[in-house]
């Protein structure tokens, strides 16, 4: 293929992409890479002054660019300095370490707590210093009982502070559909996290310690262009605005990005190309004016672009589109052809030369292929429509012409980024199209203003002012569109591509667009190629399923029967930050295409068991709630009336209940008994305890009984407690377990939910001791994170 032969940017950016991956996946120590790589150096070199056959010249060349992408992944995902935080322990139990470093950003404030990155000095405790380097990302937690009168510290960047709190590793992807916390800050180079509680814990020593240009000039600037849009707009506006101009989404609410990203536009919220285009379009005439000549204009904008790259925070995307226009000028400054496909590949290389964890960057990959897309798709359409509009001369043809631009690279770029934003997100918006075509146009208007804003401001305020008002109400007619399109019935759906859908919908596509082959035979193609994609993707599962997820110090499980009958046990804890309804049980039920809960169960009504219950009514249907029939409280009375305000149908049991779902599959309630028991004090006295049966397994819940409770099940049912999982009571605590309880279940597996590091030490060294003389296979959601049992009514098997 003659086009391919002239991109060598794109040919050397593939093998060395392949290289990277392959390097971040497996490690060759350097002691064997870096000589095989000489090694292949000479052995080019050789063959190129021998001038040998170039297909056997050109397959040394290849294996050294696919080595060196090996060998600089090896170094960035696996060797750090020897005294970087990486290889920190982590903090014990109770005790603190003293952390000392520079802060290197603007501190974020919510009403939660204070987070930021510092750039650590030195680690001290058992009265020793550690000299430490790497950065570490710091969230800085009220106490309640005693900052309660305080203000919080006024932290800046470039303040060095020293702090008295915890440090450990970010929390890996615990649960199937999860966010991967601890991937997604390694990629980065965030290898620790740091605890503090209380704001007496934290010190400044020593104020601007950053160097010149980011103490003085981009931090400053940063931080005046935020302030001056909180100024002058403000609210979910001005969060907008700021997204817009300088990349800060620090402000945006998680309700209003969830909006974005059901109308997908969540690609405005983050600064791009088109940012720096303006940047480009705005450094050019200034330079017009004052006469410079093409070379100085091109030092000038390059410049300026810099200063733009570490002003937005170094996001992939302005990167990407700051580099090919540097390459696209110097390439007319020194006077040679550009081609797009070199360019665009060229500045991946860089990218990616400069730091290999890119390549798992969400803002990079979106950006290259929306590109790439654009590239590919649009000249496709441009041959179709728009040079046949050309041809033609009718009245409002430029206005077509530019529509129809608009309306085709809209779709050239989604074409590209579908399966992505679906991995990334998990929905698939039906609105995005149409959406985009309202959008883009009038955010383009509000950047273009917000740049005149923030430059403006410094001269002159009233000017400003009358800028912000104009764009105010420009971004208040988008965050309504943004609003209704996201708020339509059917405006999105949940599916996330997995890896061979996505090369499936790839071939399709590159089928369709494919001159090579008739209509009529691309259109069979593609549909045979998906009829039977779908066909071999049918997954008739004839095993139950059960999930005990991770929601820290709290409870949460998930049945699915083999008729795909979903029952919900609990729904985990709150945090300050959200509920594990939240950031646990919903992604978990959207990873395994659950659109609905048959069943949801509340076993009582302690906050560790039903909080988020407001989250999640309103995004999933629930047919049914079942809570325990014994207890009258306030906490029930909301719960009646959250049900009532969303019309779920909701009935109380008490032992003796049952419900059976099949011949095989059965529900028994054993507690509480049909009595009431009065106060707030009595939930786990009259919590929910159910025996589920199918076929000859046996799971029990138990929730919070104590041994009271377990006495009462033990005198009453005996045997049929028996059971091969026992979700172990109470988090494992020491008031529940007792032995003539656990020696009537006599459980194969015990299941404990239970927080990392909870302050209630659970779960208690006397439950582990007894469990373990029983020969009960013990799993732990602090250590192991979300399990996954799955059965065909007699073998038991942990999948996950």
């Amino acid at each position: 293929m003659r086009t391919f032969e002239t991109l060598p940017a794109l040919k050397f950016a593939l093998l060395f992409v392949a290289g990277i991956l392959s390097g971040s996946v497996f490690f060759i120590s350097p002691f064997y890479s870096l000589p095989f790589i000489l090694l292949l150096i000479v052995f080019s070199v050789f063959l190129f002054f021998r001038k040998t056959n170039d297909n056997l010249f050109l397959f040394p060349i290849a294996l050294l660019i696919f080595a060196s992408g090996f060998v600089k992944a090896n170094f960035d995902f696996y060797i750090s300095p020897g005294d970087s935080v990486k290889y920190f322990s982590d903090t014990g139990k109770d005790r603190d370490y003293k952390l000392t470093g520079i802060i290197s950003e603007s501190p974020v404030h919510d009403s939660a707590r204070i987070r930021f990155i510092i750039e650590a000095e030195k680690i001290s405790f058992n009265n020793k210093d550690y000299n430490v380097s790497g950065n570490i990302a710091v969230y800085i937690h009220p106490d309640i009982k005693l900052d309660e009168m305080k203000f919080p510290p006024d932290l800046k960047y470039g303040d060095r502070i020293s702090m008295y709190g915890r440090l450990s590793v970010p929390f890996a992807q615990k649960n199937p559909g999860g966010f991967d916390y601890r991937k997604y800050l390694e990629i980065h180079n965030i290898y620790k996290v740091f605890f503090v509680k209380g704001y007496d814990n934290i010190e400044v020593i020593s104020t601007e310690n950053l160097p010149f240009i980011y103490q003085k000039i981009i931090l400053p600037a940063r931080e005046f262009s935020n302030k001056n849009i909180d100024r002058m707009i403000g609210g979910d506006e001005g969060a907008f605005l700021k997204g817009l101009v300088t990349g800060d989404r620090s402000s945006i609410t998680k309700e209003m990005k969830e909006k974005f990203v059901n109308a997908g536009v969540m690609h405005l919220i983050a600064v791009s190309g088109l940012n720096v285009a303006y940047v480009i379009l705005f450094a050019t005439i200034l330079f017009s004016i004052v006469r410079f000549n093409y070379t100085a204009k091109f030092i000038g904008i390059t410049i300026l672009l810099c200063f733009y790259v570490l002003f937005t925070g170094n996001p992939a995307s302005i990167i990407r589109a700051s580099l090919m226009g540097i390459l696209f000028m110097f390439a007319f400054v020194i006077q040679r052809k550009h081609i797009f496909y070199n360019l665009a590949s060229f500045s991946a290389i860089l990218i990616l030369m400069f730091d290999s964890k890119y390549i798992y960057d969400a803002g990079f990959i979106l950006s290259y292929s929306a590109v790439f897309s654009i590239a590919l798709f649009y000249k496709k359409f441009d041959e179709l429509f728009i040079k046949r509009i050309e041809k033609k001369n009718f009245k409002g043809k430029k206005i077509l012409m530019s529509l129809f631009i608009i309306i085709f690279t809209t779709l050239a770029a989604q074409i590209g980024t579908l399966p992505l934003i679906s991995a990334y997100f998990g929905k698939i918006s039906i609105i995005s199209y149409i959406a985009n075509l309202l959008i883009i146009p009038l955010s383009n208007i509000s950047l273009i203003i917000g740049f005149l804003q923030v430059l403006i401001a410094g001269y002159s305020d009233f000017i400003a002012f009358l800028f912000a008002n104009a764009n105010s109400l420009l971004l208040t007619i988008q965050l309504k569109i943004i609003d209704y399109t996201s708020s339509i019935e059917y405006a999105f759906f949940y599916f996330k591509f997995t890896l061979f859908l996505t090369v499936i919908y790839f071939s399709v596509i590159f089928i369709l667009f494919s001159g090579k082959m008739t209509i009529l035979f691309r259109i069979i193609l593609s549909a045979v190629i998906i009829i039977l994609t779908i066909l071999f993707s049918q997954n008739d599962n004839l095993n139950l399923k059960v999930a005990f997820l991770d929601v820290g110090q709290g409870d949460c499980s998930v049945i699915t029967t083999p008729g795909k009958y979903n029952i919900v046990v609990d729904i985990g804890p709150k945090s300050r930050t959200g509920s594990g309804s939240e950031y646990v049980l919903l992604p978990y039920l959207r990873y395994s295409n659950t659109e609905e809960i048959d069943l949801l169960i509340l076993t009582h009504l302690h906050s560790d068991h039903i909080s988020g219950l407001d989250y999640i009514l309103p995004r999933i249907k629930i047919k049914k709630v079942i809570i325990p029939g014994s207890n009258d409280s306030k906490q029930k009375s909301y719960l009646l009336k959250l049900f009532n305000q969303y019309n779920v149908p909701h009935e109380t049991v008490t032992a003796g209940s049952k419900i059976i779902l099949s011949d095989s599959t059965k529900l028994f309630f054993l507690y509480p008994p049909d009595i009431n028991f009065e106060g707030e004090e009595t939930e786990h006295i009259s919590n929910l305890v159910m025996k589920v049966i199918y076929g000859n397994l046996d799971i029990l819940y138990t929730a919070d009984s104590d041994i009271d409770v377990e006495n009462v099940l033990s005198h009453y049912y005996k045997d049929f407690l028996r059971s091969d999982i026992l979700k172990v009571p109470h988090h494992g605590s020491k008031s529940s377990s007792s032995v003539s309880f656990l020696l009537n279940v006599l459980p194969e597996v015990s299941v404990i939910s239970c927080g990392a590091n909870n302050r209630f030490n659970h779960p208690s060294e006397l439950v582990l001791n007894r469990l373990e003389k029983i020969k009960s296979r013990v799993f732990r959601t602090d250590r192991d994170g979300a399990l996954i049992f799955e059965s065909d009514g007699n073998i038991l098997r942990k999948i996950y």
